[in-house]
């Protein structure tokens, strides 16, 4: 997916304007003046090499490629766009708590400045004609298929957001929150097939002598799939891929482009490639692992409990540093090996190798962070073919890989899985709490054989509240009537049980009730000018007067 760049540099984008991390005027018309900023950087870029300006021509060309993101970094970090949003729309647009269905008015300029980023691009690159318009149909479903992820999560996190009791559940009970996380990646991995067909064109590969000599391979290894799909690039991609875990819903796709240029022997050797992935299973390896090292970094967090955020980072930072060498490692590793079972099907690696020249033009030693070059994977095939034993110990040390990332994934979901069981009945008794069910909490937290200080603290604030369902306003109201009495334990326990009961702004009434009463630091990032009334001017005060 070539647009996953330019979403990560949006991502971060729209952090730091969410953030506050913002300077210059409230100028919201300025999306209007910045329209045309895509197609005068990409042009300029095309025109300067035209110039023989060829350096700086292919900058500004690459720097074209994230004009979009530019335009959008524009109109979040110097225009206000999101301070603007609030105001208008009355909308929290933070990131505290789950996004809200106006978020999308947020985003919704980086769309039209990439789109506008694609019509340049393809006007750049090819002239007047069907050929531009098949380049940016392309590149239009391309950016659909990159946004489908993040929109599925972002529409999911919207309508948990907005049910309460779901809300509270997956916020306070680590189990349902695992549940609601493996029914989504789960999800996605099912329908991911549907998905991309939905924004790719894609049809069918026709019946024909192709097509059967793809089922008698097929049939020979075993493998089953839903059907052979061939993508329409317009002639500008030669790539295959093999999608979706479940038999029933696998796909293999080959690009058109691929089709022409390559020889029936070729694809079929193309095709054996895609389905040893299957057969070696890389796809749940990968994922095994994957489990297996963000649980492991759960577990670093649970041990050493850092109480900063930079600490938090550092120790995520750390593991997804090690998940990205490790993926990168075995991705390599195994599409060699795909490549070692083409030839054993075919009985031959040279119709691979054929297709690799015919795909790289000429045969290059240059690994990305997924393949190596051709001709390192042209070499090995060569090696493999010289030398048996050394490609069965070949798997074999991937299948020992295999196999521990397999162990480690079962270690950390058993160990998982024993904390979440341990936590669930102080896990629920909190969600009580959050759904205001203060009848329920004081029944769940007397069956609780050692109960968190904390949590039993705040279950004994309820027992004199007479209300049937406690909401985050009461709390709140209840927690400024403490504060009048200069109660500050009691004060922040009502706050923080309106901030469980859903009241976001509650939570930084808490942290200055426990400075002033002198159980936490500060954060020097708090702004007191977002406290709600009647608390902001009071709470301004005491800080001062507890500064000086």
């Amino acid at each position: 997916m070539p647009y996953i760049p330019q979403l990560v540099l949006c991502t971060l984008i729209l952090v730091a304007g969410v953030a506050g991390w913002t300077w210059g005027p409230v100028a919201p018309w300025a999306l209007v003046l910045l329209l045309p900023l895509p197609h005068l950087i990409v042009l300029s870029g095309r025109n300067l090499g035209g110039a023989g300006s060829f350096r700086m021509g292919a900058l500004v060309t690459t720097v074209g490629r994230f004009s979009g993101a530019f335009a959008f970094a524009l109109l979040v970090l110097c225009c206000g766009w999101v301070q603007w949003l609030r105001e208008s729309l009355g909308a929290r647009l933070d990131l505290e708590g789950w996004p809200e269905a106006n978020f999308i008015w947020v985003i919704f300029p980086y769309l039209i400045f990439e789109v506008l980023n694609i019509d340049a691009q393809s006007r750049a690159s090819c002239a007047v004609g069907p050929g531009r318009l098949s380049w940016r149909g392309f590149h239009l479903r391309m950016f659909a298929s990159t946004l489908i992820p993040p929109a599925t999560y972002l529409t999911i996190a919207v309508l948990v957001g907005s049910n309460r009791w779901l809300r509270v559940q997956v916020e306070q009970v680590e189990l349902v929150s695992a549940v609601v996380f493996v029914a989504l990646i789960g999800g996605l991995a099912v329908y991911l097939p549907a998905l991309f067909k939905a924004s790719w064109r894609t049809h069918e590969l026709p019946p024909g002598r192709l097509r059967t000599g793809f089922e008698e391979i097929s049939k020979s290894v075993r493998f089953s799939s839903r059907k052979v799909l061939v993508w329409d690039t317009g002639q500008m991609m030669a790539n295959a891929a093999i999608v979706g875990l479940l038999p029933s819903r696998r796909v293999v796709i080959l690009s058109d482009a691929l089709l022409s240029d390559l020889d029936e022997d070729e694809l079929k050797a193309v095709y054996s490639h895609e389905v040893g992935h299957s057969h070696h299973h890389h796809v749940p390896v990968f994922l095994a692992w994957s489990v297996g090292v963000f649980l492991l970094a759960d577990f670093a967090l649970r041990a050493f409990d850092p109480t900063n955020a930079i600490a938090v980072l550092g120790i995520m930072g750390a593991f997804l540093a090690a998940w990205g060498l490790a993926f990168g490692w075995m991705s390599r590793r195994f599409e060699l090996q795909a490549d070692l079972f083409a030839m054993r099907v075919l009985g031959s690696g040279r119709p691979l190798v054929s297709a690799l020249e015919k795909i790289e033009g000429t045969l290059r030693d240059k690994a990305t962070w997924r393949h190596f070059g051709g001709l390192r994977r042209a070499h090995f095939l060569d090696e493999c073919a010289q030398d048996p034993a050394g490609a069965l110990r070949f798997e074999q040390k991937l299948k020992r890989v295999s196999q521990v990332g397999y162990a480690i994934c079962v270690f950390g979901l058993v160990a998982e899985l024993g904390l979440m069981a341990q936590g669930l009945p102080e896990d629920r008794t909190w969600a009580a709490l959050g759904l205001g069910d203060y009848p329920s909490a004081q029944e769940r937290v007397e069956r609780i054989a050692n109960p968190d200080p904390s949590l039993e603290r705040m279950v004994k604030r309820t027992l004199d509240v007479e209300v049937a369902v406690g909401t985050s306003a009461d709390s709140l109201a209840r927690a400024w009537s403490r504060w009048q009495e200069r109660d500050l334990k009691a004060a922040a326990d009502w706050a923080s049980m309106a901030y469980l009961q859903g009241n976001l702004k509650a939570y930084l009434i808490v942290e200055i009730l426990e400075f002033l009463g002198g159980e936490e630091p500060l954060r020097e990032s708090l702004n007191p000018a977002r406290l709600p009334s009647p608390w902001r001017v009071e709470l301004i005060v005491a800080l001062s007067a507890a500064r000086q």
